[in-house]
């Protein structure tokens, strides 16, 4: 069909009104070109930028032919907003209630606008999408529940799938939909219109028997998307006297709006050899055993990565992506890290790597993500009134295309591993996040440093990217024969009976599964191993042993043993003759982002490869320092913890080749804190290691017990399968405390893991209708660390992002930004200029007494910020003269130590 099936538009359906101007409130645009705006931004999406195993999912799903997908993409979105096509939707805006009634619709006045217009799309399209089939509910069971579940995602695209109860109440509310023939006749005019520019026919759909849950979530998030950018009130400007033209006008819009908010196309890249993507570098053992195997992988693949820390698992994780790429598969890239903290290095070698495959303006989309909040290559999309029943939809839209949650939307991003584990849970809009990720490669790093519960979100997260086309690569220095059994089963597979010996791959492709080992080329270390008093003196020590040179690091568990560890260095440094004393740096997450950021790039020119080293010394900082960066220390102290991520904080340790390092650092050391050679009685942990699981951090220790030296990687996968297993693995005379602390352990790892389960989406393989029991349960909290993550937070521990302000000399709040002082008007909204400022005085603050995060969370959001995507969940805080008082928290902002908390004893 062509443009001319819109003259058949009838008179009464041009009528009903979708929109209203955000600033003219007479200003409207109308329903079927709502619809069409989103149909046009749908298939120009789905063409050019959804990878193709996502695609080949979604025309299995469906049953049709793969070409035709982006068209039956574009007609599922078209028809997302059928409900507004109802009586309850249009009494909303008395102006659209007038026309209406010109028109000749009937009202009737007792109609119920508190039914959304969602709920009433996923009763209208249940009907209809049957009906038009021909379908017989008796003859044609399955293919009418597809249709039930279909419509299901179609009306949740606000972001809460409803459930089949609700589904129920509102089926037995029609007349509040418009039963009478007027109404009808609007609404199957209007979808058999967009099904018929399409040139399509639902009897072409032959689905499978069993629901294609991944391929209708592909289909929601999809639509979701579309509606949200389809909502851009600039560019889709209201158009009530749009005629038989518009479709023309909106395509050439629908480009206009993707380029502008980031949606590049992403052309199939001819497969080049590892050395002509990171040139200069020679291929090592792990690089060309991974460039063997991605090359001759057809179809998505799982893998583990299981290396010594430094033997370039992230150079070979690119080069898969790459690979696969090449491959008529996968296209784009996600590295979820276990912080935000890790992003900066991380961005820099994954934009080189680009700079090699894609063109430059795909390169910047990494950049954009990670240094600003707005990048003036994407434009904010603005979304207008949505008309949500819930007041905050366009809010909750507009938050997708500022900072962290872009990473996940764009062909290359790196983020957090929570903004892709939130798609498995009951979150609003989970759904967009895995059609983010469907047909990617995605590659989580650190693996290891998970507890049970994430642990669990984890494999449910690889179940439902198998089912979607995704490729996943896990990255890890080691990890236990029970996790990687779990990890393989979550992808559908289990492990060989035999496999390879450390290091290795796991390798699972073409429906085989290969456990495949690779020469270890790194250095052997044979690291002496000191014990240390938890008595404060560990500073006093690491300033000692680089008296004659060298570059030293204290790992703490905690930001308040790092900052007073800090405070002890200063003093004691400055104790010592001006020729003799070191360079002092301090890194933790309690810091603004913009103090984060400037100490972070001062690190990585002194301990980077790259890095000019200075003659002294000492970085003191907490776990951020043991997961992705690549930093070069002489000495290391650490605080003690579970024995796999001690050994990932020894990773840092002469980590670089260097022809020779300074006289009394040559021999790598690791001073040990907390962690007695000897003891009568087992030791108690909780101070040192409080955020520990205390049976692992004591396994640990007592594995270590008798040893001073740790020899790497010769001992690395001995050392934490003996950490994790319940077998026995020191002296006699600990088992019986031991024991009661693994059960202890146990018990909660099993709540953990039932809590997990709790919250999540069932397995795409489930046979019924997932999404019919599909509850939102949950807000998202904090998306800069996952509140289970082990070493940083407690599962349960609740977060808070607050903004750090001063007073001006009348007195007013001022934020600092960009070496200037800017006033803060919290009752206006802030331009993105101010945002940016804003968020680089923000920290995330967690705490385990939770009172200042409890008075934050207590006090109301400042007017201003409601409507304001990236700083709605924020809490400004003012200080004076650089204190300030929260509910029973005396705060102080330090130059140097970051955020003082008096109250809390983190």
């Amino acid at each position: 069909m062509n443009q001319a099936t819109f003259h058949d538009l009838g008179v009464q359906a041009k009528a009903l009104w979708a929109k209203t101007s955000r600033e003219h409130s007479d200003q409207w645009h109308p329903l079927w070109c709502h619809l069409v705006d989103v149909m046009a931004v749908a298939q120009e999406l789905a063409e050019h930028t959804l990878p193709p195993s996502a695609l080949q999912v979604v025309a299995q799903g469906l049953g049709v032919e793969l070409a035709s997908v982006p068209r039956w993409l574009a007609f599922f979105a078209s028809v997302h907003d059928i409900g507004k096509a109802s009586v309850s939707f249009q009494m909303k805006w008395p102006l659209g209630e007038k026309r209406a009634r010109e028109a000749g619709f009937p009202f009737s006045n007792r109609a119920d606008t508190s039914l959304s217009h969602g709920l009433a799309s996923t009763v209208i399209l249940t009907e209809w999408l049957s009906q038009s089939a021909n379908l017989d509910h008796s003859k044609d069971r399955a293919a009418c529940q597809h249709f039930r579940t279909l419509a299901r995602v179609l009306g949740g695209h606000h972001g809460r799938l409803q459930t089949d109860r609700a589904v129920g109440d509102a089926e037995g509310k029609r007349r509040h939909l418009g039963r009478e023939a007027e109404w009808v006749a609007a609404r199957e005019q209007i979808l058999a219109l967009l099904l018929g520019v399409l040139g399509l026919d639902l009897k072409q759909l032959k689905p499978p028997a069993q629901r294609p849950h991944a391929a209708f979530a592909i289909i929601g998030g999809h639509t979701v998307i579309s509606d949200w950018l389809g909502s851009d009130e600039v560019i889709f400007a209201c158009s009530p006297d749009a005629n038989e033209t518009y479709l023309e006008v909106s395509r050439a819009r629908a480009k206009e709006v993707l380029h502008r908010a980031g949606f590049r196309p992403l052309a199939q890249r001819e497969t080049a050899g590892f050395d002509a993507l990171f040139p200069g570098f020679v291929a090592r053992p792990l690089q060309a055993k991974t460039e063997a195997l991605a090359k001759s992988a057809q179809g998505p693949v799982f893998a583990i990565v299981e290396a010594p820390m430094g033997a370039g698992k992230t150079e070979a994780a690119l080069y898969a992506a790459h690979a696969l790429a090449g491959s008529p598969g996968n296209r784009g890239l996600y590295i979820g890290l276990p912080t935000q903290a890790t992003g900066n290095q991380m961005f820099k070698r994954v934009t080189e790597f680009l700079s090699q495959t894609y063109p430059l303006d795909a390169s910047h989309l990494v950049l954009a993500h990670g240094n600003a909040m707005l990048n003036p290559d994407f434009e904010a999309v603005r979304v207008g009134k949505v008309y949500d029943e819930e007041t905050d939809a366009g809010v909750f839209a507009a938050q997708w295309f500022v900072r962290s949650r872009r990473s996940l939307l764009s062909p290359f991003g790196v983020g957090t591993v929570d903004q892709a584990l939130l798609g498995v849970m009951s979150v609003k809009h989970s759904l967009v996040r895995l059609f983010a990720l469907a047909g990617k490669v995605v590659v989580l790093d650190e693996v290891h440093a998970y507890d049970t519960y994430t642990s669990t979100l984890i494999e449910r997260l690889i179940s439902w990217l198998q089912a979607m086309g995704t490729s996943v690569l896990l990255l890890s220095a080691t990890l236990p024969a029970a996790r990687r059994r779990a990890l393989v089963k979550a992808w559908g597979q289990e492990l060989p009976i035999v496999e390879a010996p450390y290091p290795r791959i796991t390798w699972v492709a073409n429906g085989a599964v290969e456990s495949v080992g690779f020469e270890n080329d790194g250095a052997q270390l044979e690291v002496e191993l000191v014990r240390l008093a938890d008595d404060g003196t560990v500073v006093g020590e690491l300033l000692a042993r680089i008296e004659s040179g060298g570059c030293a690091v204290y790992i703490a568990n905690t930001v308040g043993r790092a900052q007073e560890a800090y405070r002890r260095a200063a003093a004691q440094n400055d104790a010592l003759p001006e020729a003799q004393r070191a360079e002092l740096l301090l890194l933790h997450s309690r810091m603004t982002l913009e103090q984060r950021d400037r100490v972070e790039a001062q690190a990585a020119k002194a301990f980077g490869k790259k890095g000019k080293r200075p003659q002294r010394a000492l970085l003191i900082g907490t776990q951020v320092l043991e997961q992705s960066l690549d930093f070069d220390f002489d000495v290391m102290a650490s605080d003690m913890a579970p024995l796999d991520l001690v050994l990932q904080r020894v990773g840092r340790l002469h980590r670089h080749e260097r022809p020779i390092r300074p006289e009394g650092v040559r021999q790598p050391r690791l001073l040990l804190v907390g962690a007695p050679a000897q003891a009568v009685v087992l030791p108690d942990f909780n101070e040192v290691a409080i955020v520990y699981e205390t049976s692992v951090v004591a396994r640990s220790w007592a594995r270590l017990e008798g040893k001073t030296a740790l020899n790497l990687p010769e001992e690395l996968e001995a050392l934490v399968e003996d950490a994790y297993t319940l077998e026995p693995v020191c002296a006699a005379r600990w088992l019986a405390e031991l024991k009661q602390l693994d059960e202890k352990t146990q018990q909660k790892a099993q709540e953990d893991e039932l809590n997990a389960k709790g919250r999540l989406l069932k397995t795409p393989d489930k046979p019924d209708d997932i999404f019919g029991e599909f509850e939102v349960m949950l807000e998202e909290e904090d998306e800069s660390v996952h509140k289970s993550l082990r070493a940083m937070t407690r599962l349960g521990e609740r977060t808070i992002r607050l903004i750090c302000l001063t007073r001006d000399a009348e007195g007013q709040p001022v934020v600092r930004g960009k070496g200037v002082d800017i006033r803060v008007d919290l009752d206006k909204a802030p331009s993105p200029q101010l945002q940016a400022a804003l968020l680089g005085q923000s920290i995330r603050v967690a705490s385990r007494k939770a009172g200042l995060v409890f008075s934050l969370l207590e006090q109301p959001s400042p007017p201003g910020w409601e409507k304001c995507g990236a700083l709605r969940d924020a809490r400004p805080v003012v200080f004076d003269g650089g204190k300030a008082v929260v509910g029973d928290a005396r705060l102080e902002l330090h130059p140097i130590l970051g955020l003082l908390i008096q109250s809390d004893d983190e």
